[in-house]
């Protein structure tokens, strides 16, 4: 009686970790976690900067369980917000819906280093022309 006990503790153990992992929706699961601003490039110019010239720290918090955004700028939560992932205006965009505004996004690796790249922030329902893009690398 004991044994089964046990192998039913340790059975229920493995489902409650599996399903921790199961929580972030397929949707999510490659923006889910922190993300640090290293770089920007700046629109028709396509002038580079990273840190430390950007001149402030922003970290994107992800939570891909509860599809929410925080952006926190040199530590102060700037926004806070839900999230959709969808098309606007034909590309693949983070919809913002605090304040109703979109990023397209992408992924990219250069030199070996992964970025989620973030094109400027608009309206929804508006197009940015020679906006920059924000590279961000997972914490």
């Amino acid at each position: 009686m004991f044994k089964v006990k046990i192998y039913s503790l340790i059975l229920s153990l493995l489902c409650l970790l599996s399903c921790e992992n199961s929580s972030v929706s397929p949707q999510f699961k490659d923006f889910d976690g922190e993300w640090e601003l290293v770089k920007i490039v700046n629109g028709f110019a396509q002038i580079e900067i990273t840190q430390p010239e950007i001149g402030y720290k922003e970290i994107l918090e992800i939570d891909g369980a509860n599809k929410n955004l925080k952006i926190i700028r040199n530590n102060n939560v700037t926004l806070d917000t839900k999230l959709e992932v969808r098309k606007e205006q034909g590309q693949d965009a983070l919809i913002l819906l605090k304040d109703q505004t979109y990023n397209w996004y992408f992924f990219v690796s250069e030199a070996g280093i992964s970025y989620l790249v973030l094109y400027q922030n608009s309206p929804i329902g508006s197009v940015l022309a020679d906006g920059s893009n924000y590279f961000y690398t997972k914490k």
